[in-house]
Order: structure tokens, then sequence, then C-alpha cells
């Protein structure tokens, strides 16, 4: 399981843990694109956050460990891992630390990687 953990107040949840089953998408939609996703909610209407901006997806590695990838979704306002934008379709691999930020405006991260 990976948790992500809130920096900042608002709309944003204060802890997120994503199950290693399935996919989980974030964005202000809410509801998930498919019946099988998991669904984060962050930002509204009016917000840089897209309806589905970036989604996290967990593999499964030969030695039984998981590592966790995170995608930007074509997002119009990007996606930001570490201060360093992601590109549109673009794989990332999260480590514990890592600071995410949905929508890029803000110089403040809202999840970190726990």
């Amino acid at each position: 399981m990976l948790t992500l953990v809130s920096g900042a107040g608002g709309n944003r949840p204060s802890a997120i843990h994503l199950s290693s089953a399935g996919r989980t998408t974030f964005g202000r939609a809410k509801k998930p694109p498919l019946a099988t996703d998991h669904h984060t909610t962050l930002g509204q209407d009016g917000s840089d956050v897209s309806r589905f901006h970036a989604s996290a997806t967990c593999q499964q590695l030969p030695d039984g460990a998981h590592r966790w990838l995170l995608k930007d979704n074509n997002s119009l306002n990007g996606l930001l891992v570490n201060h360093q934008r992601v590109d549109s379709d673009e794989i990332v691999l999260l480590k514990g630390g890592d600071l995410i930020a949905f929508g890029g405006q803000s110089p403040e991260p809202v999840l970190t990687c726990a």
C-alpha cells in the first residue's frame, strides 16, 4: 500500500491510501472513468486540476516487492513531481518522500509519498 499525505488544507484529503489492486485516478471528477478504478477527488470546478488529471498503478516485482507508477493523463495544467514537470503520458516511478503537485501553479506540494 502507498500512502499520499496532503501538505495543504482546503479541499484536499489529508491522507490517501492507495491499494495495490487496480488503478487509482486523481482529478476533480466525482467518479472514476472506469468502474474498476479507484478515484480520489482533488480540487473543484474552476481549479487547475483536470477531471481525470493523473493515475497511479502498482506493479509487483518478481521478488514480491511493489513499485508505484504515476502518469499524467494529458492534463491541461500539468503535473509536478519534486517540482519537475511531468510530460503528458509520461510515467514516473514514485519513491518515498516524492512531492506531487496537480495543476502546477502552486509551489507547495499537494501530496507527499509516505
